[in-house]
């Protein structure tokens, strides 16, 4: 089911009937996750966030349809573009960490992919840590905008596989905060809630959460990353970054 509240529903369409001519009766899914679901999307600064799920692994012919068909669909609308993984049944219905994926896409592989589609091919699959973080969303939250809903087809995430995926997230927080204050300001909001409570939640509601949670003298710069990301900013007022990554994360290593 499709939110009702997200600009771009034909993207969604169009993203939808591009992996049916790519993987025919080899697609089982295709799930909507991130801040789309969580009613937090921003038109121009976020990203599309989709997991595209196949019964089997699929042939190049299968990949190269797809990816010649993404790279116009995702620069169609004007927020950051499309960000998938295509992952198996399998996987999905009991993720081992970290999770494989046969292919991924989002727009800082696109030239990337346009300069050496083969090479692209060849290395653009493995394992990927935030697999977890993403297939706990979309169990939880997630849309199902085609194939059986989420609780059917993804399985129960490990904890300390999502809290692996977290950490490995923010892990560098206090060093290069100054240069993803917003992104991984909110990131360690969300990430403790998590550790502490078992909450899922969405970056601005980890915000939310947190200045109810963390110390006041964090509130103002928390404050300043939540107004960046509903404008669609990318900047925060202060000089409290490092600090708060710092306290961060030796809570979250307390709580973990």
């Amino acid at each position: 089911m499709m939110p009702r509240d997200f600009p771009y529903p034909n993207l969604l369409d169009s993203f939808v009937s591009l992996c049916r001519e790519s993987f025919g009766e080899n697609l089982a899914g295709v799930y909507l996750h991130g801040s789309a679901v969580f009613g937090c999307f921003h038109p121009t600064a976020s990203d599309v966030d989709l997991l595209t799920v196949l019964t089997h692994a699929p042939s190049d012919g299968e990949r190269r349809t797809f990816m010649d068909g993404i790279l116009p669909l995702s620069e169609s609308v004007p927020c950051q573009g499309i960000e998938t993984s295509a992952v198996l049944v399998e996987d999905c219905l009991r993720p081992v960490h970290p999770i494989p994926f046969v292919l991924h896409f989002s727009e800082t592989h696109r030239e990337r992919y346009r300069t050496d589609p083969d090479a692209y091919l060849a290395v653009m699959q493995g394992t990927d840590r935030d697999l977890a973080a993403h297939f706990a969303v979309t169990r939880a939250y997630g849309a199902a905008l085609y194939g059986p809903p989420p609780k059917r087809m993804f399985g129960e995430v490990p904890r300390e596989a999502y809290a692996d995926a977290i950490l490995y997230d923010v892990g560098n927080a206090e060093g290069e905060i100054g240069s993803h204050p917003v992104y991984l300001t909110l990131n360690l909001c969300r990430g403790l809630a998590y550790l502490r409570e078992g909450l899922i939640l969405s970056k601005r509601d980890g915000g939310e959460w947190a200045l109810a949670h963390v110390p006041e003298r964090f509130h103002g710069w928390i404050r300043s990353a939540l107004d960046a990301y509903r404008d669609g900013g990318k900047s925060v007022d202060g000089e409290d970054g490092p600090a708060f990554a710092r306290y961060m994360l030796a809570e979250a290593a307390r709580a973990r």
